[in-house]
């Protein structure tokens, strides 16, 4: 198995989504392990078309498959503020973090801990701003293009091509040319199963 190849890899998530929380852990804790680069992918799991999510509706559930899932990933969890938090704004910030060649690894992880650890409502700006703070780019330019919307074309432009160029159905989701690992629904991604679709990106 040739490592060395540098392989681009496509990962759609969603920052309220727990299986993406841990999914992603899963893929950070082996990145080491291969020369790849990837592409995020933003998915928005209940967009504004949607009725709210209340999570208390399904505490049950969250107890008895997500806490193991995200435990088992070395990951803190608590219930997030229901109900669950849009993630829109989130993703604009995203784009821009992307587009200004800010640190959007970084950003991930304090979007995460906002949403499931600190139990904040990542919709609201300044939650989202305190997350970007520290990575690499202008919060105050930063504001002013969530404020006007600067970059919601764009996560439109990424709903489409995840729901319909791309067929995504469950996130996280990972794509990398002909190779595909989809979450099972409720389920997720188990860190054997992402190695194993990183492994197969090499053996072609």
């Amino acid at each position: 198995m040739d490592k060395n190849e540098k392989k681009k890899v496509e990962v759609f998530f969603d920052y309220i989504c727990p299986f993406c929380y841990a999914g992603l852990k899963h893929l950070e804790d082996l990145i080491p392990e291969y020369d790849i680069e990837i592409e995020w992918r933003a998915v928005e799991a209940h967009p504004k078309s949607e009725p709210p999510h209340d999570i208390s509706d399904h505490q049950e559930a969250w107890e008895r498959k997500v806490r193991p899932l995200v435990l088992q990933a070395g990951l803190k969890l608590n219930s997030p503020v229901s109900p669950v938090p849009r993630s829109d704004k989130a993703f604009e910030a995203m784009h821009y973090i992307i587009e200004h060649q800010g640190n959007v690894e970084e950003y991930h992880k304090n979007m995460f801990r906002a949403m499931f650890v600190e139990q904040k409502d990542v919709e609201d700006i300044s939650v989202i701003l305190s997350c970007a703070q520290n990575c690499g780019i202008n919060p105050a330019d930063l504001e002013t293009a969530l404020k006007d919307g600067t970059y919601s074309e764009k996560q439109q432009q990424s709903l489409s091509y995840a729901y319909e160029e791309t067929g995504i159905e469950v996130v996280p989701t990972f794509i990398s040319g002909p190779h595909r690992l989809d979450a099972a629904a409720g389920v997720g991604v188990t860190k054997e199963q992402v190695k194993e679709f990183l492994d197969s990106l090499f053996e072609d």
